[in-house]
Parts: structure tokens; C-alpha cells; sequence
């Protein structure tokens, strides 16, 4: 499915795949790409390992400026 997405997105602005598929995708899709774990995602991405899982899960209500 990831692959698909990829395909269909190849010509969107990162500003319409979110808006299209939601953060919580995006943040997914971008981690499985880099072949990461969430763990190891936040680690880089300098964020809590939580607030991470939180949006996938779309738990967490966030602002493209908190994103940025």
C-alpha cells in the first residue's frame, strides 16, 4: 500500500501528501522508508518516543508549525 501512495504522491508538495493522507501516515510512511522503528525515528527526529507514537496513532493533535 505504502508503495502505492508513493507512487500516486510522486508529484504532490509534502504540504499536499499531509493534507491528503493525514499526519499520522505521512510520519509512517516517511519512518518505513528510512527503515526505522519509532524508537529509533524519534531518536533522530529529536522528539519523546511517545509523542511519536501518539502520532501515528493519530493521537496527538498537532500544528504544522509544531511539526516545523
Amino acid at each position: 500500500l505504502s508503495n502505492i501512495i508513493i507512487y500516486l504522491c510522486a508529484e504532490m508538495t509534502v504540504k499536499d501528501i499531509i493534507i491528503t493522507l493525514g499526519l499520522a501516515a505521512f510520519f509512517k510512511i516517511k519512518r518505513k522508508e528510512a527503515n526505522l522503528t519509532q524508537l529509533e525515528f524519534a531518536d533522530r527526529a529529536s522528539v519523546a518516543f511517545i509523542v511519536l507514537r501518539k502520532i501515528e496513532q493519530g493521537r496527538e493533535n498537532l500544528s504544522l508549525v509544531k511539526v516545523n
